[in-house]
């Protein structure tokens, strides 16, 4: 991955770290991008807390995610990937795309994004409280 895909990868992670006020819980951003679109999502697990805590990005942590989108890298085509997960834990991350072809047909947002809560949150309910 090049520098600049790497540093604004890491600019993400920093700000969704920010937005979750701690980087001592295990933080998920799930975001699905495409032509004049995204959707950034915030789950968030610390050990005070039974449940996930949900939240929506910012709009600048949107427009971050939005122009990686646009911009791509060295590894990863412009306007190329459909899903990003980006899992941030201990002081580190791990990014995961998935490509349209990768998805199932006549899938939406609301169908994806129940499957990798729970694959990174297994056997936890989504705490949606904190949408304000």
């Amino acid at each position: 991955m090049s520098t600049v895909s790497l540093d604004i990868i890491q600019h993400i992670a920093a700000a969704a770290t920010d937005a979750i006020g701690s980087g001592q819980c295990k933080t998920l951003l799930y975001a699905e991008a495409g032509d004049g679109m995204v959707s950034v999502d915030l789950f968030s697990k610390s050990p005070e807390f039974a449940s996930v805590q949900f939240r929506f990005a910012s709009p600048v942590l949107q427009d971050l995610v939005y122009r990686f989108w646009e911009s791509g890298g060295a590894q990863i085509s412009p306007r190329s990937w459909a899903t990003m997960q980006l899992l941030m834990e201990h002081g580190r991350f791990s990014i995961d795309f998935a490509y349209p072809n990768q998805l199932k047909q006549g899938e939406v947002l609301h169908d994806r994004r129940p499957r990798v809560i729970t694959a990174h949150f297994p056997g936890l309910k989504v705490d949606y409280s904190l949408v304000s």
